[in-house]
């Protein structure tokens, strides 16, 4: 039988970093069958299988994203839930250390929640800690090309913190639709960023709404959507206080 160590993507120093990192597992040994017997004692086989299959994961994907440019900070954010199950799995427990304990109720799911006050405020984005102002001759192509070229200077004032662009005009599901900008913050939301260049009322808060779930059906597991405008209807205002996913966000224009 192959040593499931031997399985995994780089080399053997780099896979026992990745379990003292992740983990805090320090494997000894030289050698793959070594340092598997170490594993194996620490926390049982079952557990070293799983935990081998799942660093296997993360480690190729790695490697691929590396390969197609993708940055170290944005791939690790990008497989936070991978990197979160390999701990988990080092982590448990062995069978014979598993006390019975009297089944407790499963916990309600509920959307991940913003800070109160934050997903329903239209708050000002801001360029170098700046209100953005632009001209109101501006298409929305024109936005988002100013967004994307000073991205790095951009805040959105979102509790996410900081986000990574992975792209523009991007597909989130099966449906034909495109958000204008989707990004990734470093705590692994993704962030669908929806521009209008009026007032947005009730159509375009439906239409980010559209994409929010098409990022619940993709199955990505944090997600909220981001709905840029000068400004927006009362009923939009009102209906986004209400939706933990949306966050409103405004700028500002000037006559040419």
């Amino acid at each position: 039988m192959t040593n499931p160590l031997s399985n995994i993507q780089g080399a053997l120093k780099d896979i026992k970093a990745d379990y003292a990192r992740h983990a805090g597992i320090k494997l000894q040994g030289g050698n793959y069958e070594v340092c598997w017997r170490n594993l194996c004692d620490a926390i049982g086989q079952p557990a070293a299988t799983k935990s081998a299959a799942l660093l296997h994961k993360v480690r190729e994907a790695t490697y691929i994203m590396g390969q197609s440019g993708t940055s170290k900070s944005l791939a690790e954010a990008m497989l936070n839930s991978d990197i979160t199950k390999f701990s988990k799995s080092v982590n448990a427990p062995k069978p014979s250390a598993v006390k019975k304990t009297k089944p407790q109720p499963k916990p309600k799911r509920s959307s991940p929640k913003a800070s109160v006050g934050s997903a329903s405020s239209a708050t000002q984005i801001l360029r170098k800690n700046k209100p953005v102002t632009i001209s109101n001759q501006w298409l929305e192509k024109d936005l988002e090309d100013f967004l994307v070229k000073h991205w790095d200077d951009i805040d959105l004032n979102v509790p996410e913190g900081k986000l990574e662009l992975i792209g523009r005009q991007k597909r989130l599901g099966q449906s034909r639709d495109h958000v204008d900008l989707l990004a990734l913050s470093l705590t692994g939301v993704y962030v669908a960023i929806e521009l209008k260049i009026k007032r947005a009322g009730g159509s375009e808060l439906t239409q980010l709404q559209s994409y929010i779930q098409d990022m619940r059906d993709s199955e990505r597991e944090k997600f909220v959507g981001v709905l840029v405008a000068p400004e927006f209807s009362p009923k939009v205002e009102n209906v986004a206080r209400g939706v933990d996913e949306v966050r409103l966000r405004t700028f500002k224009l000037r006559a040419k």
